[in-house]
Protein backbone atom coordinates (compact mmCIF):
# COMPACT_ATOMS: atom_id res chain seq x y z
CA UNK A 1 0.00 0.00 0.00
CA UNK A 2 1.22 3.35 -0.99
CA UNK A 3 1.18 5.99 1.88
CA UNK A 4 -1.58 7.86 0.38
CA UNK A 5 -3.84 4.39 0.19
CA UNK A 6 -2.70 3.55 4.31
CA UNK A 7 -3.82 6.87 5.26
CA UNK A 8 -7.17 6.76 3.37
CA UNK A 9 -7.30 3.18 5.16
CA UNK A 10 -6.99 4.75 8.63
CA UNK A 11 -9.55 6.99 8.01
CA UNK A 12 -11.92 5.14 6.53
CA UNK A 13 -11.32 2.85 9.89
CA UNK A 14 -11.79 5.79 11.98
CA UNK A 15 -15.04 6.33 10.33
CA UNK A 16 -16.58 2.65 11.13
CA UNK A 17 -19.04 2.09 13.89
CA UNK A 18 -18.14 -0.58 15.98
CA UNK A 19 -19.97 -3.32 15.12
CA UNK A 20 -18.99 -2.59 11.52
CA UNK A 21 -15.05 -2.91 12.50
CA UNK A 22 -16.09 -6.04 14.48
CA UNK A 23 -17.59 -8.13 11.48
CA UNK A 24 -14.43 -7.09 9.48
CA UNK A 25 -12.18 -8.61 12.44
CA UNK A 26 -14.34 -11.93 12.74
CA UNK A 27 -14.35 -12.19 8.99
CA UNK A 28 -10.21 -12.37 9.56
CA UNK A 29 -7.68 -11.40 7.61
CA UNK A 30 -8.34 -13.32 4.32
CA UNK A 31 -9.22 -11.29 1.39
CA UNK A 32 -7.54 -8.48 2.15
CA UNK A 33 -4.12 -7.03 1.69
CA UNK A 34 -2.12 -7.33 4.96
CA UNK A 35 -1.51 -3.63 5.55
CA UNK A 36 -5.84 -3.24 5.43
CA UNK A 37 -5.52 -6.10 8.38
CA UNK A 38 -2.95 -4.62 10.18
CA UNK A 39 -5.14 -1.10 9.92
CA UNK A 40 -8.22 -3.15 11.43
CA UNK A 41 -6.20 -4.21 14.04
CA UNK A 42 -4.84 -1.06 14.84
CA UNK A 43 -8.20 0.83 15.13
CA UNK A 44 -9.25 -2.52 17.14
CA UNK A 45 -6.58 -1.59 19.52
CA UNK A 46 -7.20 2.24 19.48
CA UNK A 47 -10.76 1.85 20.65
CA UNK A 48 -9.77 -0.56 23.42
CA UNK A 49 -7.59 2.05 24.56
CA UNK A 50 -9.18 4.84 24.86
CA UNK A 51 -11.73 2.40 26.74
CA UNK A 52 -8.71 2.35 29.47
CA UNK A 53 -8.60 4.02 32.89
CA UNK A 54 -5.99 6.09 33.29
CA UNK A 55 -4.86 3.39 36.20
CA UNK A 56 -4.70 0.44 33.40
CA UNK A 57 -3.01 2.60 30.62
CA UNK A 58 -0.36 3.50 33.14
CA UNK A 59 0.00 -0.22 34.01
CA UNK A 60 0.03 -1.88 30.52
CA UNK A 61 2.78 1.05 29.61
CA UNK A 62 5.31 0.35 32.65
CA UNK A 63 4.72 -3.53 31.29
CA UNK A 64 6.81 -2.54 28.59
CA UNK A 65 6.82 -3.24 24.71
CA UNK A 66 7.41 -6.34 24.88
CA UNK A 67 4.02 -7.69 26.77
CA UNK A 68 2.16 -6.00 24.16
CA UNK A 69 0.81 -7.75 20.79
CA UNK A 70 2.33 -6.22 17.55
CA UNK A 71 1.54 -2.61 17.02
CA UNK A 72 -0.17 -2.28 20.28
CA UNK A 73 2.89 -0.60 22.15
CA UNK A 74 2.28 2.18 19.82
CA UNK A 75 -1.24 2.72 20.29
CA UNK A 76 -0.80 3.07 23.95
CA UNK A 77 1.93 5.30 23.51
CA UNK A 78 -0.51 7.29 20.85
CA UNK A 79 -3.37 7.28 23.57
CA UNK A 80 -1.30 8.04 26.44
CA UNK A 81 0.18 11.61 24.56
CA UNK A 82 -3.81 12.46 23.73
CA UNK A 83 -4.83 12.30 27.13
CA UNK A 84 -2.23 14.20 28.34
CA UNK A 85 -2.89 16.94 25.67
CA UNK A 86 -6.48 16.84 27.05
CA UNK A 87 -5.18 17.31 30.17
CA UNK A 88 -3.23 19.95 29.57
CA UNK A 89 -5.72 21.76 27.29
CA UNK A 90 -8.45 21.20 30.78
CA UNK A 91 -5.67 23.28 32.69
CA UNK A 92 -5.13 25.87 30.18
CA UNK A 93 -9.15 26.38 30.15
CA UNK A 94 -11.04 26.17 33.86
CA UNK A 95 -13.87 24.36 34.30
CA UNK A 96 -16.92 26.68 34.54
CA UNK A 97 -17.10 25.61 38.03
CA UNK A 98 -13.75 27.08 39.39
CA UNK A 99 -14.09 30.26 37.12
CA UNK A 100 -14.50 33.61 39.60
CA UNK A 101 -17.90 34.47 38.96
CA UNK A 102 -18.69 38.60 38.75
CA UNK A 103 -20.79 40.21 41.76
CA UNK A 104 -24.22 40.18 41.75
CA UNK A 105 -24.71 43.60 41.99
CA UNK A 106 -22.44 44.32 38.88
CA UNK A 107 -24.72 41.71 36.94
CA UNK A 108 -27.85 43.55 38.35
CA UNK A 109 -26.52 46.59 37.36
CA UNK A 110 -26.13 45.28 33.61
CA UNK A 111 -29.07 43.78 33.37
CA UNK A 112 -30.82 46.89 34.51
CA UNK A 113 -29.25 48.84 31.97
CA UNK A 114 -30.18 46.36 29.23
CA UNK A 115 -33.26 46.92 26.93
CA UNK A 116 -34.45 50.09 28.33
CA UNK A 117 -37.75 50.27 26.07
CA UNK A 118 -38.68 47.02 26.85
CA UNK A 119 -38.61 47.74 30.28
CA UNK A 120 -40.63 51.13 30.16
CA UNK A 121 -43.41 48.56 27.53
CA UNK A 122 -43.44 46.48 31.17
CA UNK A 123 -44.12 49.09 33.61
CA UNK A 124 -46.37 51.24 31.53
CA UNK A 125 -48.69 46.96 30.88
CA UNK A 126 -48.60 47.26 34.33
CA UNK A 127 -49.70 50.34 35.16
CA UNK A 128 -53.07 49.98 32.43
CA UNK A 129 -53.37 47.21 34.05
CA UNK A 130 -53.84 48.17 38.08
CA UNK A 131 -56.15 51.54 36.18
CA UNK A 132 -58.39 48.84 34.18
CA UNK A 133 -58.63 47.47 37.76
CA UNK A 134 -59.35 50.28 39.59
CA UNK A 135 -61.62 51.32 36.90
CA UNK A 136 -63.57 48.29 36.57
CA UNK A 137 -64.08 47.65 40.38
CA UNK A 138 -64.88 51.69 40.77
CA UNK A 139 -67.35 51.93 37.97
CA UNK A 140 -68.99 48.75 39.57
CA UNK A 141 -69.31 49.72 42.85
CA UNK A 142 -70.44 53.52 41.80
CA UNK A 143 -72.91 53.28 39.54
CA UNK A 144 -75.96 52.22 41.00
CA UNK A 145 -78.30 53.53 38.11
CA UNK A 146 -76.49 50.69 36.14
CA UNK A 147 -78.19 46.94 36.42
CA UNK A 148 -76.79 44.42 38.41
CA UNK A 149 -75.63 42.49 34.99
CA UNK A 150 -73.89 45.29 33.35
CA UNK A 151 -72.06 46.14 36.31
CA UNK A 152 -70.99 42.21 37.07
CA UNK A 153 -69.88 42.54 33.53
CA UNK A 154 -67.65 45.85 34.13
CA UNK A 155 -66.07 44.31 37.11
CA UNK A 156 -65.50 40.95 35.34
CA UNK A 157 -64.30 42.90 32.22
CA UNK A 158 -61.94 45.35 34.49
CA UNK A 159 -60.32 42.25 36.39
CA UNK A 160 -59.56 40.20 32.75
CA UNK A 161 -58.30 43.21 31.13
CA UNK A 162 -55.87 43.49 34.53
CA UNK A 163 -54.62 40.29 34.46
CA UNK A 164 -54.19 40.24 30.67
CA UNK A 165 -52.32 43.65 30.76
CA UNK A 166 -49.75 42.35 33.85
CA UNK A 167 -49.54 38.42 31.81
CA UNK A 168 -48.41 40.47 28.76
CA UNK A 169 -46.19 42.35 31.18
CA UNK A 170 -44.67 39.51 32.81
CA UNK A 171 -44.19 37.45 29.30
CA UNK A 172 -41.80 41.23 28.26
CA UNK A 173 -40.05 40.12 31.94
CA UNK A 174 -39.54 36.35 31.27
CA UNK A 175 -38.75 37.37 27.55
CA UNK A 176 -35.57 39.64 29.02
CA UNK A 177 -35.09 36.88 32.13
CA UNK A 178 -34.66 34.06 29.21
CA UNK A 179 -31.87 36.54 27.75
CA UNK A 180 -30.13 37.34 30.77
CA UNK A 181 -29.83 33.61 31.56
CA UNK A 182 -28.51 32.74 28.43
CA UNK A 183 -26.26 34.91 28.32
CA UNK A 184 -24.72 34.39 31.78
CA UNK A 185 -24.71 30.54 30.79
CA UNK A 186 -22.61 31.53 27.26
CA UNK A 187 -20.02 33.25 29.33
CA UNK A 188 -19.55 30.18 31.64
Amino acid sequence: MTPEELARSKREARQLSDAQLGVLLREGPSGLASDAWDVLQDERARREAQELSDAALGRLLREGPDSQQNGAWVVLEQEEERRERVRAENLRTPHPLFRRPASDASIEEEEERRYPALRAIIYIHQGLAILALVLGVGLALTRSELPPLVRGAVLLGGVLVCLFQWALAETLQVVIDIEANTRRNSAR
